[in-house]
């Protein structure tokens, strides 16, 4: 139709099979995030309400956690399920919030080649966080509570071994917390980029066996 000859196209349909490929992608994994450091917040003190916008200086997280890709034999797509264990670390001037998270993945893979793989992946995540609210002088403020995130991220994986793969990646966050403690209640309102650096450890290289 495109007046190109029919061994042509086979053969660009065949190159492009050629360089797609199985992904493996389930794995322990060990990672680092960069997260949003704007916020919204707002402050009650008894019948004083204090509301605004601010940033941390800093705002990390250390990742552990697991992936189980969903796949067929020699199909370069998969879904992906999975779960992190994450350590956050967020702080200003004067003060500090720390918190755990559990996080679920739900995402989708794609082997761009043998050594590289694009995978998007949304995630929901629970914490529990403790917040250090400086003061004047020698007083300190400690407030605690919970906190609820929701994200999406894009990351690229390069199997670097057999057994073992690198993947980096940004996407979007949002996470909104509700703190309260010596006297006081705290609601901020996050969102921002999310950069990922993350190392993982291929439980199973091998491709699926085209027989059962």
């Amino acid at each position: 139709m495109c007046g190109l000859p029919r061994s042509l196209l086979l053969a660009i349909c065949a190159a492009g099979l050629a360089v797609a490929a199985e992904p493996a992608l389930t794995d322990l994994r060990v990672g680092i995030e960069v997260r949003p450091q704007p916020f919204r917040y707002e402050l009650r003190d008894g019948q004083d309400v204090r509301s605004g916008q601010d940033a941390w200086v800093r705002a990390t997280a250390v990742t552990a956690g697991g992936r189980w890709g969903l796949g067929w034999a020699a199909s370069p797509h998969a879904v992906i399920l999975g779960g992190d264990l994450l350590a956050s670390d967020e702080r200003t001037g004067d003060g500090r919030r720390r918190g755990w998270w559990l996080r679920a993945a739900l995402g989708y893979g794609y082997g761009l080649h043998p050594r590289l793989a694009l995978v998007g992946e949304a995630g929901l995540a629970a914490g529990r966080l403790d917040q250090d609210l400086g003061g004047a002088g020698v007083a300190r403020f400690a407030i605690d509570g919970w906190g609820t995130e929701a994200s999406l991220s894009a990351r690229l994986r390069w199997r670097v071994l057999r057994p073992l793969a690198l993947d980096g990646g940004v996407g979007w966050l949002r996470g909104r917390d509700r703190l309260s403690g010596s006297g006081l209640a705290l609601d901020t309102d996050r969102s921002g980029l999310l950069w990922t650096l993350a190392a993982a450890w291929i439980i199973d290289p091998s491709p699926h066996p085209l027989e059962r």
